[in-house]
Parts: C-alpha cells; structure tokens; sequence
C-alpha cells in the first residue's frame, strides 16, 4: 500500500517536472543555443531525479531490513503502527529534500 502511494507520488512528480520542461522548451524555441543548453541542463536534472529515486527506494529497503532485524527490540509497540511511522518518516524527508534540491 505505502510503496503504491510513494510510486504514485514520485509519477506524479515527474509528470510535473516534465510539463514545466515543456513549457520551458516552447519559451527557448526561438534561441537555439540556449535551447541546446536547456536540454542538457534537463537531461542532468532527470539524471538526478533518476538517481535519486533509486537512492530512496534503496533507502527504504534498508530500513525495512533494519526494522526486521531490530524488531525484537520493539516488543511493546504494534508492528504496523512502528512500520507505518518510519515509511511516513522517510518518505516526507525524502519530498521535502528533493523539494528543496529542485528549488535551489
């Protein structure tokens, strides 16, 4: 359930990067240069994206490994409610770091 909601999430991110790229190509259509220069810019940027993609689902997958391992130690909370909290947890880090990469 919580990876479907990440997947959507990060699709629908990228559906949005992709729309704004358009609209920048239409505005850097006439200035051909630069429009060469837009596309490599973008082709890093997605580059980037990609990477770091991978780098989060390998960070969950690490950290449901933990969990698994560790869990002994976390006899007297629920299971679910313990699993729910550190996908919450990763997951908004996550967002709020990419965020704050796309904006700067």
């Amino acid at each position: 359930m919580m990876t479907m909601m990440t997947m959507m999430t990060m699709v629908t991110m990228m559906t949005t990067t992709m729309m704004q790229m358009q609209m920048m190509m239409q505005r850097m259509m006439q200035m051909q240069m630069q429009m060469m220069m837009m596309m490599m810019m973008m082709m890093m940027m997605m580059m980037m994206m990609m990477m770091m993609m991978m780098m989060m689902m390998m960070m969950m997958m690490m950290m449901m490994m933990m969990m698994m391992i560790f869990y002994k130690h976390f006899e007297q909370f629920p299971k679910p409610v313990l699993l729910s909290y550190v996908w919450s947890r990763t997951f908004i880090t996550s967002v709020s770091w990419m965020y704050n990469r796309l904006c700067d």
